[in-house]
């Protein structure tokens, strides 16, 4: 509406200019021919309202387009330039703050869980080496009996002074738990071998990396048998074992 507007200030300005000019010239033929003046002011007329009239629906065209521009959101980026059509495209990439949390969301929940299990790890050793004062420590397997047969299920084992101790989970020990079970080093205590009905139950290629414990249980003379990961770990088992059912009292 406001460019209509200037459009028609522009022509009656025009206009205003010509009269002006023309009517110095004017001045002498209607001093002379006083009948002329209807007829200059009737040709005046018509053509300032051919002019207006041409101007208004100049006016109500643009108003069309730029209605029709604005609705297909192509009018204001056809009449820019390219670079700065670049910059607002390179600005719409930019990824908000949700499109961040979405890409990283997985690798945020992995991170996070692999710090609280390092945070985790390092507070198990602290407490194994300052509270428990423990000779030995892991993860291993132990062979349970059922109704079923029997099978290897995962425990959490150290050796603490002349004791065996296990727990179901390692959360089990790091939360505080009572042991699951227990053997005494002492007395009549130490390694044992496989029997020959173990040897036929257990899979040959675990045969090599399976420890026998004996010692006093809470009730009675116990004996369990272990599974070790490699035959490193074994090994340093049957020295923590060892040297705690030589311990002196």
């Amino acid at each position: 509406m406001y460019f209509l507007v200037l459009l028609v200030h522009t022509a009656l300005s025009s206009l205003l200019s010509l009269s002006l000019s023309l009517s110095l010239s004017l001045h002498v033929l209607l001093t002379h021919f006083p009948s002329l003046k209807y007829l200059v002011q009737a040709q005046y007329g018509l053509t300032a309202k051919k002019r207006i009239d041409k101007i208004i629906k100049n006016g109500h065209a643009s108003d069309d387009d730029d209605d029709i521009s604005q609705a297909s959101g192509l009018g204001d980026e056809e009449d820019e330039d390219a670079p700065i059509i670049w910059l607002k495209n390179a600005f719409r990439g930019v990824p908000t703050d949700e499109d961040l949390r979405k890409a990283y969301f997985w690798d945020g929940r992995r991170n996070g869980a692999k710090a609280r299990e390092a945070y985790a790890s390092e507070k198990r050793l602290s407490r194994l080496k300052r509270l428990w004062r423990a000779h030995w420590h892991a993860t291993i397997k132990i062979l349970m009996g059922s109704d079923n047969g029997k099978s290897w299920e995962k425990i959490f084992a150290i050796v603490q002074g002349r004791r065996f101790l296990w727990w179901k989970t390692v959360d089990d020990f790091d939360n505080g738990r009572p042991p699951l079970g227990r053997l005494f080093l002492a007395g009549h205590a130490g390694l044992s071998g496989l029997s020959p009905l173990e040897m036929r139950e257990i899979d040959p290629k675990d045969v090599a990396l399976v420890v026998g414990i004996f010692g006093a249980g809470l009730l009675d003379q116990q004996r369990i048998t272990l599974l070790l990961p490699s035959s490193d770990l074994k090994g340093s088992l049957e020295n923590a074992v060892i040297d705690a059912s030589m311990k002196n009292d």
